[in-house]
């Protein structure tokens, strides 16, 4: 699974925008929205007197929370980020290789 990830989903994933992920996490919180019932379901063992709702409520709206934010935002300039975070943390490009590749993207599974 981890070698798919690196592979297929991390690059597939590094190709969307700043708001197509954001669009595609409202679609989640839409699905499981939608779903919450069945989800509820599933995962209801009775160590909570209201059950597992409260929480799985709080999570959806935090997703759309998320999603609404992404799609305000302005896109963030993603292609300076490995020149602006190392300067921005106090760390030298050049004096930090495994830092530079850290920010800079070096094939992490997203």
């Amino acid at each position: 699974m981890l070698a798919h990830a690196r592979t297929v989903g991390g690059p597939n994933l590094r190709a969307l925008t700043f708001h197509d992920r954001a669009r595609m996490l409202r679609a989640l919180a839409r699905h499981l929205d939608a779903h919450k019932k069945a989800l509820c379901d599933l995962s209801f063992d009775g160590a909570m007197l209201a059950g597992p709702l409260p929480g799985m409520d709080g999570g959806i709206g935090t997703m759309f929370v998320f999603a609404s934010k992404g799609r305000r935002e302005p896109v963030p300039d993603l292609r300076r980020w490995h020149e602006i975070a190392p300067a921005a943390r106090g760390v030298s490009p050049s004096s930090r290789p495994a830092a530079r590749r850290r920010v800079a993207g070096g094939g992490g599974i997203a």
